[in-house]
């Protein structure tokens, strides 16, 4: 009897219009997986989540795999999605997540350690990290450079909604679980991605990611929205110190310091990094303060970063076709 035939993908890769090199898209070459069980879907554009929806539109595989246009995956990482869409029947979507490549410069492996800390991400860390064992998770621990839908259920949500840019597959996968789907987090279903070149670009993905979180609790409330409100909140208490500060008002603060320098000191312990642990001490605070600055600001500008040019529209190209 012969073996069963692997199930069909469809790899969806957003960009932006101009992009010279798409690296997901070279690197989808030493990926193992049968090449005729996949098909590769390039979406330009200036609205990702448009982007993805309309990619899914033209898709034809059972699976649909989201890739970022700069992540090289590993080249196990298919039959890996395959191998956990076969062990838990009930989920609609697998995730793992985004390492750092060892190659990165000494910033980005700073913004990598703040990204990586339970003190700016909680339970988000495992979005950065191979993080545990294979589970049933929720949205926080998931990222979308790097996770894989059944296409029925994709159908079934209608899309990503596109008012959201980013965390337009937080609120579906709460979406998800809410019609009794499971969410599955696989540590080692690894894409390898860069963190940001600059202190610049990394100050402006945090508060990227402070205004769609807002979006996202807006749109759709939850209690793991509302936990991520806490950086808004010390950003209105540090403001309001400036015009009022009894000693015993200020001790909030003194504590939060405290947990910041411990959390550096690990750090610095932990990645065998004294400077790390020096850059660590003032980069957590900037982390909380860009993204609760990114809440407060969701509230008085437009929910997401998703202006396009008059005119732009989603152009769509099929990079490799089921058995080529």
């Amino acid at each position: 009897m012969s073996a069963p035939q692997r199930p069909t993908l469809s790899v969806v890769i957003p960009h932006k219009p101009g992009l010279e090199r798409i690296r997901a898209l070279e690197s989808l070459a030493a990926v193992e997986y049968p090449r005729d069980r996949y098909e590769v879907i390039v979406a330009e554009g200036y609205h990702p989540s448009k982007q993805r929806n309309q990619a899914v539109a033209q898709a034809r595989g059972e699976i649909v795999v989201f890739f970022d246009d700069d992540v090289t995956p590993d080249p196990k990482l298919f039959e890996r999605f395959v191998a956990d869409f076969a062990d838990f029947p009930n989920a609609a979507v697998v995730g793992g997540p985004s390492v750092i490549p060892p190659t990165d410069h000494f910033w980005q492996q700073c913004f990598a350690r703040v990204m990586r800390s339970r003190v700016t991400m909680g339970r988000s860390i495992a979005r950065y990290e191979s993080n545990g064992r294979r589970r049933v998770t929720n949205e926080s621990e998931l990222i979308l450079c790097n996770v894989a839908m059944r296409r029925e259920a994709f159908a079934k949500t209608g899309g990503f909604d596109e008012r959201l840019w980013p965390n337009e597959e937080n609120e579906m996968f709460e979406r998800l679980q809410r019609l009794g789907h499971q969410l599955v987090y696989d540590p080692q279903a690894m894409v390898y991605r860069s963190h940001r070149p600059t202190l610049g670009n990394f100050v402006r993905q945090l508060l990227s990611y402070g205004r769609g979180r807002m979006g996202q609790t807006l749109i759709r409330p939850s209690l793991t929205c509302m936990i991520r409100m806490v950086p808004a909140v010390f950003v209105l208490y540090l403001a309001s110190l400036l015009a009022w500060h009894p000693w015993w008002y200020a001790l909030p603060l003194a504590v939060y310091a405290l947990l910041i320098g411990s959390a550096a000191a690990y750090h610095a312990v932990h990645n065998r990094t004294v400077a790390g642990g020096l850059m660590s001490l003032w980069l957590l605070p900037l982390a909380h303060l860009a993204y609760g600055c990114g809440l407060l600001s969701a509230l008085f500008n437009r929910m997401g970063r998703h202006e396009e040019p008059p005119g732009a529209s989603v152009k769509l190209r099929v990079a490799k076709s089921f058995g080529a």
